[in-house]
């Protein structure tokens, strides 16, 4: 998000005053006025002003211009891209889709609008967990902007972006990597090493390595893309803020947690500053502040900062939104590390019922709230009700990520640790001998993620007696929500 919105604002309300005296309510122009304005609001995150802006102009662009006209085909898209923000992706598929048929008919199946049409349901399908779906559309849009654009250009750069996140998000860190790097380098190429859109491959790039593990790498990249974002941008803009979110929580996974905090509030005090009525901007700082002074133990700090973020997103978004699950799997976590397990329960089996409902019964974050109810279960004991939420996690995310891919792992490692602890060893080991084997693969033989998995089977061939004995016990995977995931810089498209 790059614009002074306070500035454009009464000069697009002006704007559609005068359409609508001069050339009247249903005018076309006056539909892109609507529609510009729409955009406005929907990139400042007040959604309620810009969904019925974008009805309006797509009800007078079908009546002016009909129902298969390309600039119908905008209204759609933009219209869906709301609904996807908002995570109604019943209401988002069906205009995504009629957008993209428009655009396919009316401009050709290799036309650039077109190849946008395909990156943005795409991403779609990529949100719900469909990447069977979400692959072949980006693979197809990628094929038609190298043809028609050049495989130098920063549309192409997107697109490779967008595969590459699908990649990311499957765990695929192999085929990711040189997708980023290459979307990078076209970046660099066309735009310039000190371009806004260079900065964001960048970050993507830095956000990879940092869940491969590799600080040395991602702390360099974080760092180059925040000096970009301050010189290009200014020091508080939105996306400055975005970038010190983002080196807050490698500072925290680094265990640097004085530098984290100072990130975190200098981040949060620019959104709060620059996005006053972006109020979901302000809960993605204060999730990642809260996460830094819960990691500190400072949990009556952090305890106040989750509730307001969940107050936030379930105000702005809805009660059954995915980031409203992810505010609750934070919060209910915080209650969990005190303690406080009757706290806990109830907002864990919330955020697993909203994820069933809005996202899929076989998505990863399905199984991210699986895995933390039955952590609780764990916690208290009772094996019979952590067992098969464990087991179901693991068919979840061997099904649609890879039996061997590193996310799988933490379903495999907590159910390993669970039958440690019942003293079932001859079920634990295999699922110990196997995470070890997917993490020196996947992440390498020296990385401290396989250190872990070493200690882990290593306690277990001990006998198991420090399984859960403070830092020398099993390292498990409690999942948090983070808003640090790669951005493929698709936006609503105004015309």
């Amino acid at each position: 998000m790059t614009g002074d919105y306070a500035k454009a604002e009464p000069l697009l309300e002006r704007a559609l005053r005068i359409n609508e005296k001069v050339l009247g309510p249903e005018h076309r122009d006056t539909a892109t006025i609507l529609n510009n304005l729409g955009y406005l609001y929907d990139q400042l995150g007040n959604h309620a002003k810009a969904e019925p802006l974008y009805q309006r102009a797509l009800k007078i662009r079908e009546k002016a211009v009909g129902p298969e006209h390309p600039d119908t085909a905008i209204s759609l898209i933009n219209l869906g891209e709301l609904y996807d923000e908002i995570g109604d992706y019943a209401k988002a598929k069906p205009l995504l889709q009629r957008g993209l048929r428009i655009n396919e008919k009316v401009l050709g199946l290799d036309h650039p609008d077109t190849a946008t049409s395909l990156n943005n349901l795409a991403a779609l399908y990529d949100e719900m967990g469909d990447y069977a779906k979400a692959e072949p559309l980006v693979e197809r849009a990628l094929k038609i902007r190298e043809k028609e654009m050049g495989p130098d250009h920063p549309d192409t750069a997107t697109s490779l972006g967008r595969l590459a996140i699908i990649y990311y998000h499957l765990g695929d860190y192999a085929k990711a990597e040189p997708l980023f790097q290459r979307a990078l380098k076209i970046r660099e190429n066309a735009l310039g090493l000190d371009d806004p859109m260079t900065a964001d491959s960048v970050n993507n790039l830095a956000i990879l390595y940092h869940d491969l593990g590799d600080y040395a790498k991602a702390e360099p990249l974080y760092q180059r893309a925040l000096k970009t974002r301050e010189t290009a941008l200014g020091p508080d803009h939105p996306d400055t803020a975005e970038s010190l979110n983002d080196l807050a929580i490698l500072y925290k996974d680094m265990g640097d947690f004085t530098k984290a905090e100072l990130l975190c509030q200098r981040a949060l005090k620019i959104r709060e500053k620059a996005l006053g009525s972006n109020q979901l901007e302000i809960a993605k700082s204060l999730n990642t502040l809260a996460t830094v002074l819960a990691d500190m133990y400072v949990y009556t700090k952090a305890e106040p900062l989750y509730q307001r973020a969940l107050k936030i997103r379930e105000t702005a978004l809805g009660s059954n939104h995915p980031d409203t699950a992810e505010c609750l799997d934070n919060l209910a976590t915080l209650y969990c590390e005190i303690g406080d397990y009757a706290k806990a329960e109830p907002l864990y089996q919330r955020a697993l019922r909203i994820r069933e409902n809005s996202l899929a019964l076989d998505h990863p974050d399905t199984a991210t709230s699986l895995i933390n109810l039955a952590e609780l279960y764990d916690e208290l004991g009772d094996y019979a009700k952590a067992e098969p939420l464990l087991q179901r996690s693991l068919r979840i995310n061997e099904k649609v990520l890879g039996s061997d891919n590193p996310k799988t792992v933490i379903s495999l490692n907590n159910l390993a640790v669970l039958y440690g602890e019942m003293g079932d060893h001859a079920k634990a080991g295999p699922l110990f001998q196997r995470s070890l084997r997917i993490n020196e693969k996947a992440m390498g033989p020296d990385n401290p993620v396989t250190a872990s998995s070493l200690n882990n089977l290593a306690q277990l061939y001990d006998g198991g007696s420090s399984l859960r004995r403070g830092s020398a016990g099993v390292a498990k995977g409690i999942c948090r929500g983070w808003d640090a995931e790669p951005s493929d810089d698709i936006v609503a498209r105004r015309r």
